[in-house]
Formats: structure tokens, sequence, C-alpha cells
């Protein structure tokens, strides 16, 4: 895990993690540096962290989560974008979606075998997660601010 400091409620947090940690038997190591994590790490970090409480609460994989997630609530921001690298992204997922059907394609989008998350500004994946976070809210999504991220 990796804790972004901004205030005593993070500080409050991290504390926690690591007495669970040391309660359940385990040594955890800390590395402290003074580095900002970049808006856009933080983010993926973010859609893969909820796209593992989704999975926790239905059960049907990380990899078809993450597919129907990016299906979901990514491709339409990415149909939108104006980046010549985003409209070819949603042009190959359309085709390919029409080549392979919908079960399969998702397969695809969550095993990442095209890209289309990567092709958004951070702008437009802020987006995105906002829609996915009320989308999603009955799967109790984990708060971005246990972290310490801000999107």
């Amino acid at each position: 895990m990796i804790f972004q400091i901004n205030g005593f409620k993070e500080i409050g947090t991290l504390n926690a993690e690591l007495n669970s940690m040391m309660a359940n038997g385990k040594t955890p190591l800390v590395t402290i540096s003074d580095k900002k994590i970049d808006r856009s790490s933080a983010q993926n970090r973010m859609f893969h962290q909820w796209v593992r409480d989704i999975d926790r609460s239905t059960k049907h994989g990380t990899a078809y989560e993450s597919g129907r997630c990016k299906y979901q609530y990514f491709l339409p921001v990415l149909q939108r974008s104006e980046k010549e690298e985003a409209i070819i992204a949603s042009f190959v997922a359309k085709e390919t979606e029409k080549r392979v059907g919908f079960e399969r394609f998702l397969k695809v989008l969550g095993n990442s075998v095209i890209g289309t998350t990567r092709f958004l500004t951070v702008k437009e994946f802020a987006e995105a997660l906002t829609e996915m976070q009320i989308g999603e809210a009955q799967h109790n999504l984990t708060n971005p601010d246990y972290y310490g991220l801000r999107f």
C-alpha cells in the first residue's frame, strides 16, 4: 500500500494498517520519501482498488469486473474525447466488440488486450471514476481519502 500523507487523518489510517498487520503476525516495511504521487498513477490505483472492491462483492473475478467497468464508465468518456489516440482507441474497441461479441469483449477489456483508459486525459479519467463511484456505490468502494488520494 502507498499512502500520500496530506494530514493527520492519513497518518491515523496508516497507523491502523500497521497495527493490523502486526496483529496478524506480519512485519510491515515502511519507506518514507518526499514525493507526491502523480494524479494519473493515483487514478489508476483507485480504479484497480475499486475493481477489487466490486469483485469482493460480486465474485465475478477482477478481469470481468475491470472489463465491465471500462465498458460502462470509461468507453463512453473515451468516445467523447477529442484526443486523436482516444478516437482511434474508441474505433478499435467498437470494431473488436462487433467481431468478438459482448462477453468476450469484456474479457478483452478486462485483460487490457486493447488500450482504453491510458488514452484518457487526467480530467477524462476523473470523470469516468466519478461515474464509476456513483454507479458502483452498492459495492462499498474504498474511499479515495483513505489513501490520501484526490482525483
